[in-house]
């Protein structure tokens, strides 16, 4: 939606397992065909780098795996989905305190690339406007956080009056009430 600027049911691509095709106008394509430059820099719910995802450049681009969405989502509710055990050990038990995970230090190759490309364009004088487009792949489960900075954050809670001790939760999409334990699906963290 944010791509396309419309509502899910009217892009159709409601679902994970639905991947940007190249076939859809976007913003990206409207802002390139004006003439501006348009680069992306990151992950992508796109189905590939060769579909015209509407950038004049894609730096360390992740696409959807395979070019296909999560399709064993589409089962979600169903009564007929696999048990995942990995996901819910995602979203629980590899979440907290605990050492950088591959997708944060990908998005701290995403920020290095970001920064180079502003400072690449800094006091130059073009009549062209550009647009970056940082996309951060760590939205996504695990949620982990380096001590010194869960630290940081308890100092600043407890000075607050924002008591302790602090855990952390998935926000979930799917009813707890409802959904067994080990189907569940989270899609952020809180502290």
């Amino acid at each position: 939606s944010i791509a396309t600027g419309l509502y899910p049911h009217q892009n159709r691509y409601w679902e994970n397992s639905l991947a940007l095709d190249g076939r859809t106008p976007t913003w990206m394509k409207r802002a390139r065909e004006s003439g501006s430059t348009v680069a992306g820099i990151g992950k992508f719910h796109f189905r590939n780098g060769e579909d015209d995802n509407g950038f004049s450049e894609e730096i360390a681009p992740m696409h959807i795996a395979e070019g296909v969405g999560e399709l064993i989502g589409l089962l979600r509710g169903s009564g007929e989905e696999p048990v995942r055990g990995g996901l819910w050990d995602l979203y629980t038990r590899r979440t907290g305190v605990g050492e950088p995970t591959s997708y944060q230090q990908y998005d701290r190759v995403i920020t290095g690339h970001a920064i180079d490309w502003i400072r690449a364009r800094a006091g130059r004088e073009s009549d062209r406007p550009w647009v970056l487009a940082v996309h951060y792949v760590s939205a996504h489960a695990p949620y982990t956080v380096p001590q010194d900075l869960f630290d940081t954050l308890a100092d600043w809670a407890q000075r607050r009056g924002i008591p302790g001790p602090w855990m952390w939760m998935g926000i979930g999409h799917d009813a707890p009430a409802t959904t067994a334990p080990e189907r569940l699906r989270f899609d952020a963290a809180l502290v």
